[in-house]
């Protein structure tokens, strides 16, 4: 198991969804989302195209609403471009990225020496933005590029860098690094992963940082589907739910429940199995927590998921147990008498539609204080009712990609409860 370190304002292990945030990362969409078309927005994950414009706009309310409630926030693309000033850093990006765009020896070479020749900033937003053959500052006469219009891409752009949950969260004392299901995301990984070895803030160095650091959890898995950070909660200390699905396989989720028995992180995982069905992508789409006995779901899919009981037993083994289900499971990892639990709707027809537009999708920054969507009416209402504090943001853009404020933003840091 290898390790790096913590950020240095790592307060406690990360054991909660709820208590108060400190400090976060996050991705304002840059041009990459100008490489969306009607054509390739299928095998870029998304259903429609964006506006950037507007999509930045309402990022920026989001962060906004976290600064001025003393979140610090971090920005992805200007991490990694520091993290790219390093030279082991840089030509593992280098090698990554090249070897996704299958350019041909000859153009390899020279988009290659062009990348290398720049400095980490322009590196990185060129590597999450991607690159077209008229963004080439050099003409090249190999066949590839002979073949090729202006406006195809060299690089392969990377739309959902905005997502910051997916492709690492933090859990216990360390970090999960996702195997994405999708080829296009994976290399959202090695980002994260450069980051955090290789980044000043995360170094061993650093004042006041344990030289020990967290564990990094998680191998890549090619070809097959992994986990994902929208299918891990961190319910309790020493218990994660994982939910499996049509993007995380039931295998690999045993398998991080290995790893955190054996690294002393965890006593328990609560496996949760999701419908292959289309809308509910990931466990955060269809349950969230607000408080500490309170979520929003989306209760036509969530009252029934099959749920098991992963525990440490003898000779390394796993022993499996099947639960009642869900919410009764949760209600006995947290040790309290019951659970509040709200719908994203009035109806089924409202609550289909809230749970498609991010409604049960927020991100919790205090016990009983989150961030939703403001389009998601139904499901504020009834936080408010219950008195739960709802700080709404804009999300008719960047909603389109299917995911709320909680998909947004990779928690750093929280106050332990």
């Amino acid at each position: 198991m290898e390790s790096v370190t913590a950020p240095n304002t790592q307060l406690a292990p990360m054991w909660s969804e709820i208590g108060e945030l400190r400090r976060v990362l996050v991705h304002r969409p840059g041009r990459e989302l100008e490489r969306i078309t009607p054509r390739n927005r299928s095998e870029l994950l998304f259903d429609d195209i964006l506006w950037l414009g507007r999509a930045q706009e309402e990022h920026d309310a989001f962060t906004e609403v976290l600064t001025d409630r003393g979140v610090h926030v971090e920005e992805l693309q200007t991490l990694l471009g520091e993290a790219l000033d390093v030279p082991a850093a840089r030509e593992q990006v280098l090698r990554s990225t090249l070897r996704a765009a299958t350019l041909g020896p000859r153009l390899e070479y020279e988009v290659g020496a062009w990348l290398e020749s720049l400095p980490g900033n322009e590196l990185a937003a060129w590597c999450i933005g991607g690159v077209a053959f008229a963004d080439l500052p050099f003409a090249s006469s190999s066949f590839t590029a002979h073949t090729a219009g202006l406006d195809d891409l060299v690089i392969p752009p990377l739309p959902n860098s905005y997502y910051t949950r997916d492709p690492s969260t933090w859990v216990g004392p360390g970090v999960v690094l996702s195997a994405m299901a999708h080829r296009v995301r994976r290399r959202e990984v090695l980002h994260l992963e450069m980051i955090y070895r290789y980044h000043p803030r995360f170094l061993a160095s650093s004042p006041g940082v344990d030289e020990t650091g967290p564990l990094i959890f998680g191998e890549d898995r090619p070809g097959t589907a992994g986990v994902e950070g929208g299918d891990l909660l961190a319910l309790a200390p020493g218990v994660l739910v994982a939910a499996c699905g049509g993007r995380t396989r039931s295998g690999t989720v045993e398998a991080l429940a290995a790893e955190l028995f054996a690294a002393g992180a965890a006593t328990e995982v609560l496996a949760v199995q999701l419908p292959g069905r289309g809308g509910e992508v990931h466990l955060d789409t269809v349950f969230s927590q607000v408080d500490h006995d309170a979520f929003v779901v989306y209760a036509d899919l969530v009252e029934r998921l099959p749920t098991y009981a992963l525990r440490p037993g003898r000779n390394g083994r796993i022993d499996v147990d099947h639960e009642e289900h869900l919410f009764s499971a949760v209600q006995r990892v947290l040790d309290v008498d019951g659970l509040r639990l709200y719908d994203t709707g009035d109806d089924a027809l409202s609550s289909e539609r809230e749970q498609w537009s991010g409604g049960s999708n927020v991100l919790a920054l205090a016990p009983g204080v989150v961030v939703a969507y403001e389009r998601n009416v139904r499901s504020i209402a009834r936080l408010r009712e219950a008195g739960v504090e709802v700080l709404p943001v804009p999300g008719s853009e960047l909603g389109r990609g299917r995911g709320g404020p909680r998909c947004m933003c990779c928690p750093l840091a929280r106050v332990a409860l």
